[in-house]
């Protein structure tokens, strides 16, 4: 209960506080410059509630997504009217003052961003380690190489490969070095810093179009870490099917439901990465699947795998997923009080009284609860809560696999303004991935598959609210306000940046733009920003939001 309310919580003062921000700094900037403002409204549709001061309307209004103000002599539905003789009407005002105004909206939201970075950074945060995930076969780090005096080797990267940097660019997490990647031309190399000796620490990457997402891209994938914590007992890890695409060939085959996967062609498989690994070399050619079916074990099924035509990748349609089968357990252990025993399945931990240990180097717990299954065809699960002594990474005693990204403390070691300073980096930095991703649109190294409308966002932010600490949603909504504030500097008509455009050309000319230029611009903008809301929101829901 409390992560659904948390996460529309979230959800509604992540969209009402970023855009109320934004239209905060257009109303600050035009009282500043003695344009009237009419309404200055939190919130859509009709007044809840309202008061007015000094001829402004400050309203409460009933939808609680976003807000307005309502300036005298901007009108955008009506951008061709004529100026009052009115000194306050926002017409009669230098061009410098207008575009002050226009740009306070974008300028606020940057600064907002500025602001919570460097609240989180100076409060200090948990941190997923910039690290190369699973690389298949067929992705371009697969073909990375490095520059040693004998010429050009193959990389060879391993999963688990720590980030350092991204052309030259310091990445603190995942995040970052993804977002570096992203947008990037397929005509020139990625270079990632990595935590190995030179000449091995510099990789180039030749990006590839991803046609999943519609964008260049090189395979980086998130890294889960792999770690042994004392949970009282041993399990050995199977790979089984969890379900079938539509039109699956491996269901056509015989697989079925929950058979475990023991091996394709001979090789042993425990892990999902090393079955679709196989699956995307296998370059179309047969492969034998040997698996463990109901009662019946060692059944080979041969299934040849089809080329998906979005992704251009080789599939065999099934939705893998990974189980632990316990193969020893502590009799004085509370798993085994609970009542866990050998041949159970062991599906999860999760821990709870989450604590940083007194180095500073991982994450410990003393209690969680353990989720396993007496038998992998019974729908039924087992869930115990318990206290779990010991939960360390000693080598010694038994001990179970708990996958989980690799988290690390980070605060900004100077202080305060340590913590801004690292802000307004990452600020211009992330700044200038999102005009990279705007630009390879135009160029074609974007495509609109990658854009992601309101319902994508709000799912994204209603996760982030529903599941992790306050911190990292305020971060996420940092970055969020800063998307909105450079994308409305962008020059497409209806965006603060066409308007911005306009002005300029106005300083330029001596006199306002044409009426009818601004009509037209007008619609064309309607045009543009309609097409792209429906056609994101078109993304939204092939992905299932």
């Amino acid at each position: 209960m409390f992560e659904f309310l948390a996460g529309w919580a979230g959800l509604i003062l992540g969209f009402s506080g970023l855009i109320f921000i934004h239209e905060l700094g257009h109303f600050t900037l035009a009282k500043w410059n003695g344009v009237r403002v009419y309404v200055f409204s939190l919130g859509m549709g009709p007044y809840l509630f309202s008061f007015t001061h000094n001829g402004t309307v400050y309203a409460l209004s009933l939808i609680p997504i976003g807000g307005y103000v309502k300036l005298m002599g901007q009108d955008d539905l009506n951008p061709a009217a004529g100026a009052t003789p009115d000194p306050h009407d926002y017409r009669n005002k230098r061009a410098g003052q207008k575009a002050a105004i226009l740009a306070a909206g974008a300028g606020f939201n940057i600064i907002l961003t500025i602001a919570i970075f460097t609240v989180c950074y100076f409060v200090g945060m948990d941190m997923d380690v910039a690290s190369v995930g699973n690389i298949t076969p067929d992705s371009a780090l697969a073909d990375a190489i490095v520059k040693t005096p004998n010429g050009d080797q193959p990389a060879g990267l391993t999963e688990g490969t720590k980030i350092l940097a991204v052309n030259g660019i310091p990445v603190k997490n995942q995040f970052e070095a993804m977002l570096q990647v992203s947008g990037k031309s397929e005509d020139n190399y990625i270079i990632l810093h990595v935590d190995r000796a030179p000449p091995m620490d510099l990789v180039y990457v030749k990006p590839k179009k991803d046609k999943t997402l519609g964008a260049t891209g090189i395979g980086l994938t998130p890294y889960s870490a792999r770690e042994n914590y004392y949970l009282g007992f041993s399990a050995k890890e199977n790979v089984y099917a969890a379900g079938f695409a539509d039109n699956s060939v491996a269901q056509k085959a015989g697989l079925k439901t929950n058979d475990i996967i023991k091996r394709i062609n001979g090789v042993a498989i425990s892990r999902k990465d090393e079955l679709i690994n196989i699956v995307r070399g296998s370059k179309g050619a047969k492969l034998d699947f040997e698996v463990d079916s109901g009662n019946k074990e060692g059944t080979t099924v041969s299934i040849t795998p089809a080329v998906n035509e979005k992704t251009g990748a080789y599939q065999v349609g099934v939705m893998s997923g990974e189980i632990f089968r316990v193969t020893q357990v502590d009799e004085t252990s509370m798993a085994a009080k609970k009542g866990l025993k050998v041949g159970d399945y062991f599906i999860g931990f999760q821990p709870t009284d989450l604590h940083w240990n007194a180095a500073g180097t991982r994450q410990v717990f003393t209690k969680g609860t353990l989720v396993w299954k007496h038998n992998i065809f019974d729908d039924k699960e087992v869930r115990q809560e318990a206290e779990l002594s010991g939960l360390s990474t000693e080598p010694s005693g038994l001990f179970v696999v708990q996958e989980s990204s690799r988290l690390y403390p980070y605060k900004a070691e100077g202080g305060f303004w340590d913590a801004l300073s690292v802000a307004w980096t990452d600020t211009y930095h992330f700044g200038s991935s999102v005009f990279t991703v705007v630009r390879g649109m135009f160029t074609g190294d974007v495509g609109p598959g990658a854009i992601s409308g309101p319902g994508g966002i709000a799912k994204a932010m209603y996760h982030v609210a529903s599941s992790s600490a306050f911190v990292k949603f305020l971060w996420f909504l940092g970055f969020i306000s800063l998307n909105l504030g450079v994308m409305q500097f962008i020059p497409i008509p209806l965006l603060d940046g066409w308007h911005l455009l306009m002005v300029a050309v106005e300083k330029l000319k001596g006199s306002p733009v044409a009426p009818k230029i601004l009509e037209i611009s007008q619609v064309i903008g309607i045009v543009i920003v309609g097409s792209l809301l429906l056609y994101a929101t078109y993304n939204d829901f092939l992905r299932k939001m």
